[in-house]
């Protein structure tokens, strides 16, 4: 689990929930991810043009 914020680099595959249980250990906490990212839908994420693309992650809140 991290506890500052940090960055993930978007592949083919990712899916926000994926990223979530990765660096948090919960696919449900997806949301704070999208939400610092300016993510309007995550279901249509990732696209092709976000491959490459720098997520900020933030640290879980307490």
């Amino acid at each position: 689990m991290i506890t500052s914020t940090m960055v993930w680099t978007v592949k083919s595959g990712d899916t926000l929930p994926m990223i979530a249980a990765q660096v948090y250990g919960d696919p449900r906490l997806w949301r704070p991810i999208a939400d610092a990212n300016g993510i309007a839908d995550p279901l249509r994420f990732p696209v092709q043009q976000d491959f490459g693309r720098l997520l900020l992650v933030p640290a879980p809140r307490a």
